[in-house]
């Protein structure tokens, strides 16, 4: 497979071998197996390699590094941070060329909505013999200053009120809960969980490209193309555009306008279509000498004061990453 899987040479079926990442303990996670036998109606995908998530993402991209191989199809059976870590190895250009697809587990919504039809749900066979591949561009995220590292985001990069969100929701006594492992009570647990965060969330101060200085709340990168259908914007898959919107303060009702905006696609905000642009900021602290928090799809760490940071788009030409090749069955011929 010397082409990218995504080039158009090659269907969901040339594929070799299944390879399935399960998240042991995200929403639906005793489920896989019936899924997985749903692929049995293809003879060479009847016995999956199967790897398991660990707790830190280096120790899953260390895992498939040792097992992926070229020519597979990684089936994701994650919430967003599985599928997070399955870009962070799959967007490096050291990786063998492969496809991913999306499952319906955990909270990975708005790249399944974006790729899959809803009648083939719970059947992933089907949605091999009528899709085709196509290439998804993942944010990629620069930070540089006390701490230096590269991330990269299927979806969403958030700094600010939404990381505080995501980094309560990950603690192990709410991610375990009872309540968001029954899919009837999971979203109203996580929306008191939301609420349960507002009084950690503060406003940061920083300095945009041309050093000048604003307050915000979050500023929040996303990748057009996987929360159109969601966001209702206009626009394709495999289109290289993501949007960049800045929420001006942490006050509770402010904020939640915002958002509620941003959703109905009615925030300002800045749409970067050309390959060689991206949006650049400086952080320099937040009230109250909080910490800062970054999250690239629902994982969040902490975001040192005076940290640069630069998030751009994967597009194919710089050497250190590339592209996702995706299945995606919206735009089947």
């Amino acid at each position: 497979m010397s082409e990218a899987i995504y080039s158009g040479a090659y269907r969901p079926l040339d594929l070799e071998r299944l390879v399935v990442l399960v998240n042991p303990v995200t929403t639906n996670a005793n489920m896989w197996q019936q899924h997985v036998d749903d692929f049995a109606e293809i003879p060479k995908f009847r016995k999956p390699h199967i790897i398991t998530t660990e707790q830190k993402t280096e120790d899953t991209v260390d895992k498939m590094a040792h097992d992926v191989r070229e020519g597979d199809l990684i089936y994701v059976w994650s919430g967003d941070g599985g599928t997070n870590d399955a870009i962070q190895f799959v967007g490096s250009r050291e990786a063998p060329n492969v496809g991913v697809m999306a499952s319906e587990a955990g909270d990975a919504r708005n790249f399944r909505k974006a790729t899959i039809d809803d009648v083939w749900d719970g059947r992933p066979s089907e949605v091999l013999k009528h899709g085709r591949f196509t290439s998804v561009c993942p944010l990629r995220t620069r930070v540089e200053g006390r701490d230096n590292y590269t991330q990269l985001a299927l979806t969403v990069v958030g700094i600010g009120a939404m990381a505080t969100g995501a980094e309560i929701l990950d603690e192990p006594k709410h991610r375990n809960h009872p309540l968001r492992q029954n899919l009837h009570t999971r979203l109203l647990y996580q929306k008191y969980l939301a609420l349960k965060a507002l009084p950690k969330i503060h406003d940061l101060h920083v300095e945009d490209s041309s050093g000048e200085p604003m307050t915000v709340a979050e500023v929040m990168a996303v990748n057009a193309p996987l929360i159109a259908k969601e966001f209702k914007f206009d626009t394709q898959i495999d289109d290289p555009d993501f949007l960049v919107g800045i929420i001006r303060s942490a006050n509770i009702i402010r904020l939640t306008r915002a958002i509620m905006s941003m959703r109905k696609a009615e925030l300002p905000v800045c749409r970067i279509s050309d390959e060689t642009e991206s949006v650049s900021f400086h952080l320099i602290d937040s009230e109250q000498n909080q910490h800062a928090r970054i999250h690239l799809d629902g994982k969040a760490r902490v975001l040192a004061p005076g940290s640069h940071v630069t998030i751009d788009q994967v597009t194919g030409m710089d050497r250190s990453h590339q592209p996702i090749s995706t299945i995606t069955s919206r735009l089947a011929a």
